[in-house]
């Protein structure tokens, strides 16, 4: 086979990739957030954090009408993040909440995040191998972050609204139940 067939059948492949949802399409394109489960990301592969928790998990805790979320990867790979918006108002108003996926990421990174914490931290018992919760205020505004690790994935669900770490700690289980179908880890 020659160089540009070899190329051409590359292309192909990566193509189909991409509309299969098997890898996130390249920086400035878009994938569909309903079926990717992994996002190729640096030397690993990086759950898709719009695949481990949808607008009906989310409707379900926090309740208004959530739509689909946007899918962001990080430039250099580890990390996807996606966010919704909870419409609590007929006017269409409400808050922002967001799920951030983290791999690899060793029990030394955790702990390292929770020492760079920017608000008070409380550790949260019986989620994934560690888990704590964070309060940040930043002037009038109130944000609350759970910080969940297992195995060699880390993720942060927060909500942009003063709710408390409750509905959090209802939607984590829900995560890593996502997780441990989309890893194969249990």
């Amino acid at each position: 086979m020659g160089l540009m067939q070899r190329h051409c059948r590359t292309v192909v492949f990566l193509v189909v990739a991409i509309m299969l949802g098997v890898i996130a399409a390249p920086s400035g394109y878009a994938a569909d957030t309903a079926t990717t489960t992994l996002t190729a990301a640096g030397s690993g592969l990086v759950p898709s954090a719009c695949a481990l928790l949808t607008p009906a998990d989310l409707q379900s805790v926090l309740g208004g009408t959530v739509g689909p979320g946007d899918l962001t990867a990080a430039p250099a790979g580890g990390e996807t993040i996606c966010q919704w918006t909870v419409v609590t108002a007929a006017n269409g108003s409400g808050y922002s909440a967001q799920l951030d996926v983290k791999s690899p990421f060793t029990s030394k990174d955790f702990k390292q995040q929770r020492q760079i914490a920017s608000g008070p931290t409380k550790t949260v018992k019986h989620l994934g191998d560690a888990a704590f919760s964070e309060r940040v205020k930043i002037g009038s505004q109130v944000f609350d972050d759970l910080w969940v690790h297992k195995s060699q994935v880390a993720f942060r669900l927060e909500v942009l609204k003063d709710l408390g770490s409750k509905p959090l700690t209802r939607l984590a289980p829900i995560v890593l139940t996502h997780l441990a179908t989309a890893t194969g880890t249990h």
